[in-house]
Protein backbone atom coordinates (compact mmCIF):
# COMPACT_ATOMS: atom_id res chain seq x y z
CA UNK A 1 0.00 0.00 0.00
CA UNK A 2 2.35 2.20 0.96
CA UNK A 3 4.71 1.99 -2.09
CA UNK A 4 1.67 1.83 -4.63
CA UNK A 5 0.58 5.82 -3.04
CA UNK A 6 3.81 6.99 -2.77
CA UNK A 7 4.52 6.01 -6.56
CA UNK A 8 1.49 7.54 -7.45
CA UNK A 9 2.03 10.95 -5.45
CA UNK A 10 5.34 11.01 -7.24
CA UNK A 11 4.42 10.58 -10.75
CA UNK A 12 1.54 12.63 -10.17
CA UNK A 13 3.71 15.95 -8.89
CA UNK A 14 6.58 14.70 -11.34
CA UNK A 15 4.49 14.90 -14.26
CA UNK A 16 3.24 18.48 -13.34
CA UNK A 17 6.50 19.24 -12.58
CA UNK A 18 7.90 18.79 -16.05
CA UNK A 19 5.22 19.52 -18.21
CA UNK A 20 4.94 22.99 -20.15
CA UNK A 21 0.99 22.92 -19.57
CA UNK A 22 -0.45 26.05 -21.37
CA UNK A 23 -3.48 28.04 -20.02
CA UNK A 24 -6.43 30.54 -21.58
CA UNK A 25 -6.54 34.10 -20.11
CA UNK A 26 -9.39 32.69 -18.10
CA UNK A 27 -7.99 29.52 -16.66
CA UNK A 28 -4.85 31.73 -15.26
CA UNK A 29 -7.29 34.07 -13.85
CA UNK A 30 -8.61 31.17 -11.98
CA UNK A 31 -5.34 29.73 -10.86
CA UNK A 32 -4.51 33.89 -9.46
CA UNK A 33 -7.77 33.60 -8.05
CA UNK A 34 -8.78 36.96 -9.98
CA UNK A 35 -12.46 36.68 -9.66
CA UNK A 36 -13.24 39.89 -10.65
CA UNK A 37 -11.14 39.56 -14.25
CA UNK A 38 -13.25 36.29 -13.98
CA UNK A 39 -16.56 37.77 -13.58
CA UNK A 40 -16.05 40.10 -16.64
CA UNK A 41 -15.07 36.72 -18.53
CA UNK A 42 -18.09 34.75 -17.58
CA UNK A 43 -20.71 37.63 -18.34
CA UNK A 44 -19.02 37.53 -22.19
CA UNK A 45 -19.55 34.14 -22.71
CA UNK A 46 -16.37 32.28 -21.19
CA UNK A 47 -16.68 28.61 -20.43
CA UNK A 48 -16.81 27.92 -16.86
CA UNK A 49 -15.85 24.23 -17.84
CA UNK A 50 -13.18 24.79 -20.60
CA UNK A 51 -10.53 22.74 -20.46
CA UNK A 52 -6.49 22.63 -21.53
CA UNK A 53 -4.49 19.74 -23.45
CA UNK A 54 -3.84 18.16 -19.93
CA UNK A 55 -7.88 18.28 -18.98
CA UNK A 56 -7.06 20.94 -16.45
CA UNK A 57 -10.29 23.22 -15.85
CA UNK A 58 -10.79 27.03 -14.39
CA UNK A 59 -11.76 25.02 -11.07
CA UNK A 60 -9.27 22.38 -10.86
CA UNK A 61 -6.58 26.04 -10.88
CA UNK A 62 -8.36 27.90 -8.64
CA UNK A 63 -9.33 25.21 -6.16
CA UNK A 64 -5.79 23.45 -6.16
CA UNK A 65 -4.33 26.77 -5.35
CA UNK A 66 -6.36 27.72 -2.81
CA UNK A 67 -8.34 30.83 -4.39
CA UNK A 68 -11.47 31.19 -2.37
CA UNK A 69 -13.63 33.64 -3.92
CA UNK A 70 -12.90 32.29 -7.48
CA UNK A 71 -13.96 28.75 -6.34
CA UNK A 72 -17.16 30.30 -5.11
CA UNK A 73 -17.33 32.06 -8.44
CA UNK A 74 -16.77 29.03 -10.37
CA UNK A 75 -19.12 26.99 -8.11
CA UNK A 76 -21.38 29.57 -8.58
CA UNK A 77 -21.52 29.45 -12.47
CA UNK A 78 -22.28 25.76 -12.47
CA UNK A 79 -18.36 24.25 -12.70
CA UNK A 80 -18.18 20.86 -13.33
CA UNK A 81 -17.33 19.75 -9.37
CA UNK A 82 -15.87 16.02 -10.33
CA UNK A 83 -14.35 16.69 -13.73
CA UNK A 84 -11.36 14.92 -13.75
CA UNK A 85 -7.74 15.33 -15.90
CA UNK A 86 -5.93 13.23 -17.99
CA UNK A 87 -4.34 12.10 -14.62
CA UNK A 88 -7.48 11.00 -13.44
CA UNK A 89 -7.19 14.26 -10.71
CA UNK A 90 -10.36 16.39 -9.65
CA UNK A 91 -10.38 19.52 -8.47
CA UNK A 92 -11.24 18.13 -4.50
CA UNK A 93 -8.17 16.03 -4.99
CA UNK A 94 -6.01 19.06 -6.04
CA UNK A 95 -6.84 20.65 -3.15
CA UNK A 96 -6.58 18.15 -1.15
CA UNK A 97 -3.26 17.18 -2.24
CA UNK A 98 -2.17 21.00 -1.20
CA UNK A 99 -4.06 21.46 2.28
CA UNK A 100 -6.42 24.22 1.28
CA UNK A 101 -8.91 23.54 3.57
CA UNK A 102 -11.58 26.31 2.59
CA UNK A 103 -11.49 24.97 -1.35
CA UNK A 104 -11.27 21.68 -0.16
CA UNK A 105 -14.95 22.68 1.81
CA UNK A 106 -16.40 24.52 -0.75
CA UNK A 107 -16.08 21.52 -2.66
CA UNK A 108 -17.48 19.17 -0.80
CA UNK A 109 -20.10 21.61 1.23
CA UNK A 110 -21.25 21.81 -2.78
CA UNK A 111 -21.60 17.70 -3.53
CA UNK A 112 -17.96 16.88 -5.10
CA UNK A 113 -17.49 13.38 -4.58
CA UNK A 114 -14.80 12.30 -1.96
CA UNK A 115 -14.37 8.54 -3.64
CA UNK A 116 -13.63 9.70 -6.91
CA UNK A 117 -10.57 7.61 -8.04
CA UNK A 118 -7.55 9.13 -9.97
CA UNK A 119 -5.66 6.84 -12.40
CA UNK A 120 -3.32 5.91 -10.00
CA UNK A 121 -6.43 4.23 -7.80
CA UNK A 122 -6.04 7.33 -4.95
CA UNK A 123 -8.60 9.77 -4.07
CA UNK A 124 -8.94 13.11 -2.12
CA UNK A 125 -9.10 11.32 1.21
CA UNK A 126 -5.69 9.06 0.52
CA UNK A 127 -4.22 12.28 -1.02
CA UNK A 128 -5.00 14.28 2.20
CA UNK A 129 -4.04 11.49 4.67
CA UNK A 130 -0.62 10.80 2.28
CA UNK A 131 0.59 14.89 2.93
CA UNK A 132 -0.75 14.62 6.35
CA UNK A 133 -2.96 17.88 5.65
CA UNK A 134 -5.25 16.87 9.48
CA UNK A 135 -7.79 20.25 8.75
CA UNK A 136 -8.08 19.53 4.93
CA UNK A 137 -9.32 15.27 5.79
CA UNK A 138 -11.67 16.70 8.24
CA UNK A 139 -13.47 19.12 5.82
CA UNK A 140 -13.55 15.65 3.68
CA UNK A 141 -14.63 13.23 6.61
CA UNK A 142 -17.18 15.56 7.24
CA UNK A 143 -18.79 16.14 3.49
CA UNK A 144 -23.02 15.72 2.54
CA UNK A 145 -21.15 12.35 0.44
CA UNK A 146 -20.34 9.68 2.83
CA UNK A 147 -16.85 8.10 2.13
CA UNK A 148 -16.65 4.66 1.40
CA UNK A 149 -15.24 2.75 4.26
CA UNK A 150 -13.02 0.89 2.21
CA UNK A 151 -11.36 4.11 1.54
CA UNK A 152 -11.31 5.08 5.17
CA UNK A 153 -9.42 2.33 5.49
CA UNK A 154 -6.80 2.38 3.09
CA UNK A 155 -5.96 5.79 4.33
CA UNK A 156 -5.50 4.34 7.57
CA UNK A 157 -3.29 1.63 7.01
CA UNK A 158 -1.68 3.93 4.31
CA UNK A 159 -0.84 6.58 7.74
CA UNK A 160 0.26 3.62 9.77
CA UNK A 161 2.94 2.82 7.83
CA UNK A 162 3.79 6.31 7.50
CA UNK A 163 3.34 7.21 11.25
CA UNK A 164 1.03 9.88 10.36
CA UNK A 165 -0.50 9.69 14.06
CA UNK A 166 -2.42 12.71 13.95
CA UNK A 167 -4.30 11.45 11.25
CA UNK A 168 -4.78 7.84 11.94
CA UNK A 169 -6.56 9.54 15.34
CA UNK A 170 -8.74 11.67 13.11
CA UNK A 171 -9.61 8.24 11.41
CA UNK A 172 -9.69 6.17 14.70
CA UNK A 173 -12.54 9.03 15.79
CA UNK A 174 -14.63 8.85 12.58
CA UNK A 175 -15.28 5.33 13.21
CA UNK A 176 -12.30 3.78 10.85
CA UNK A 177 -11.90 0.07 12.09
CA UNK A 178 -8.82 -0.26 13.73
CA UNK A 179 -8.66 -3.29 12.94
CA UNK A 180 -9.19 -3.01 8.78
CA UNK A 181 -7.34 -5.70 6.89
CA UNK A 182 -5.55 -4.60 3.72
CA UNK A 183 -3.43 -6.41 0.91
CA UNK A 184 -2.35 -9.64 2.55
CA UNK A 185 -4.40 -9.74 5.38
CA UNK A 186 -2.23 -6.81 7.16
CA UNK A 187 -3.51 -4.58 10.04
CA UNK A 188 -2.85 -1.08 10.29
CA UNK A 189 -0.69 -2.50 13.45
CA UNK A 190 1.75 -4.63 10.85
CA UNK A 191 2.23 -1.81 8.86
CA UNK A 192 3.17 0.47 11.81
CA UNK A 193 5.49 -2.57 12.72
CA UNK A 194 6.89 -3.34 9.02
CA UNK A 195 7.65 0.67 9.02
CA UNK A 196 9.36 0.79 12.69
CA UNK A 197 7.07 3.43 13.96
CA UNK A 198 6.60 2.95 17.63
CA UNK A 199 4.57 5.89 18.31
CA UNK A 200 2.51 4.47 15.58
CA UNK A 201 2.18 1.15 17.79
CA UNK A 202 1.59 2.68 20.82
CA UNK A 203 -1.41 4.60 19.26
CA UNK A 204 -3.28 2.06 17.86
CA UNK A 205 -2.65 -0.76 20.81
CA UNK A 206 -4.29 2.35 23.03
CA UNK A 207 -7.04 2.06 20.43
CA UNK A 208 -7.81 -1.35 20.69
CA UNK A 209 -5.81 -2.61 17.97
CA UNK A 210 -5.24 -6.75 18.11
CA UNK A 211 -1.58 -7.69 18.99
CA UNK A 212 -2.51 -11.82 18.24
CA UNK A 213 -3.66 -10.52 14.88
CA UNK A 214 -2.27 -12.72 11.74
CA UNK A 215 -2.13 -12.12 8.06
CA UNK A 216 -3.01 -14.10 5.64
CA UNK A 217 0.17 -16.12 5.57
CA UNK A 218 -0.25 -16.78 9.14
CA UNK A 219 2.36 -13.99 10.10
CA UNK A 220 1.66 -12.91 13.74
CA UNK A 221 1.78 -9.24 14.78
CA UNK A 222 4.70 -10.47 17.02
CA UNK A 223 6.68 -12.49 14.27
CA UNK A 224 6.40 -9.40 12.42
CA UNK A 225 8.01 -7.31 14.99
CA UNK A 226 10.41 -9.87 15.67
CA UNK A 227 11.73 -10.25 12.17
CA UNK A 228 12.55 -6.36 11.77
CA UNK A 229 14.39 -6.55 15.29
CA UNK A 230 12.71 -3.61 17.11
CA UNK A 231 13.22 -4.57 20.80
CA UNK A 232 10.88 -1.24 21.40
CA UNK A 233 7.85 -2.57 19.75
CA UNK A 234 8.36 -6.02 20.96
CA UNK A 235 8.25 -4.97 24.56
CA UNK A 236 4.99 -3.04 23.48
CA UNK A 237 3.28 -5.96 21.93
CA UNK A 238 4.58 -8.38 24.75
CA UNK A 239 2.69 -6.00 27.22
CA UNK A 240 -0.27 -5.58 25.57
CA UNK A 241 -0.87 -9.64 25.19
CA UNK A 242 -0.39 -9.93 28.93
Amino acid sequence: MKTRILFYAFIVFLVAACTNETYSEFQLASARGQADALQVMLENGADVNQVNKHGKTPLMLAAGNGRVEATKLLIKHNAALDAQDIDGMTALMMASSSGHTETAKLLVDNGANVNTENRYGATAITNAAFFNHHDALKALLEGKIQVNQATNENALLLCAGLGNDNIIQLLLDYGVDVNARGKNGRTPLMAAIEFNHPNTVKLLLKNKADPKAKDSDGDSVLRIAESNGNEEIIKLLNNAMK
